[in-house]
């Protein structure tokens, strides 16, 4: 993964109406290009023409990573109206990655509510039941934290390169670093005094 892919991914995303597939863990390859151009940063001194091809590299980045986000959120919100509206099933989940699939089908079950609970009362010349609406929504919410396998941790001990249970390689980490691992791992770590999980 370097800047070039992500281009390409938008690029590609710019020229088709649909969602472009993108590689697996496509986000979080991203965030970890990104650290490792920020770690570059540590071997220039700030005046020097080599640190800035680095900033100049990481705000390119940046920005196309903005971009691609930000259309796929639109086509995901704009598609996922229509589904609504019409019955319909356009957005196929293999396109969308875990932070996207959690983004659509809330966006999804809240419309959803809000046309059967509030749109569909009002046509109807029906009382609007807003507390089953937002009881809707509340309920929507809870089964998802409950369904998230991760955790936030915050390193409080230098580790080096480790192996995790699904055989990925992590670190190395700095104290104060923060990463997001599954609830196991991240227990494992806590456990032994290696990081703290962020509620």
């Amino acid at each position: 993964m370097d800047i070039s892919d992500i281009i390409t991914y938008l690029q590609k995303e710019k020229e088709r109406k649909t969602l472009q597939n993108l590689q697996k863990d496509f986000y979080v390859k991203v965030s970890e290009l990104l650290k490792k151009y920020k770690k570059q940063l540590e071997a220039y001194k700030s005046d020097s023409k080599e640190y800035r091809e680095v900033i100049a590299t990481i705000d390119r980045l940046k920005e196309s990573l903005s971009e691609l986000i930000n259309i796929r959120i639109s086509k995901i919100i704009n598609n996922t109206v229509l589904e609504v509206k019409e019955d319909l099933n356009i957005i196929s989940e293999d396109f969308l990655e875990e932070e996207e699939k959690l983004l659509y089908t809330l966006i999804k079950k809240i419309l959803k509510s809000y046309k059967e609970n509030i749109q569909n009362k009002i046509i109807n010349g029906e009382e609007i039941d807003i507390n089953k609406f937002f009881s809707d929504i509340n309920m929507n919410i809870s089964l998802y934290q409950n369904k998230i396998d991760k955790k936030i941790v915050i390193i409080k001990n230098q580790l080096p390169k480790i192996v995790g249970p699904n055989g990925k390689i992590y670190g190395p980490f700095k104290v104060g670093d923060i990463i997001i691992l599954n609830n196991n791992f991240a227990e494992k770590l806590e456990n032994t005094g290696i990081g703290k999980i962020v509620n």
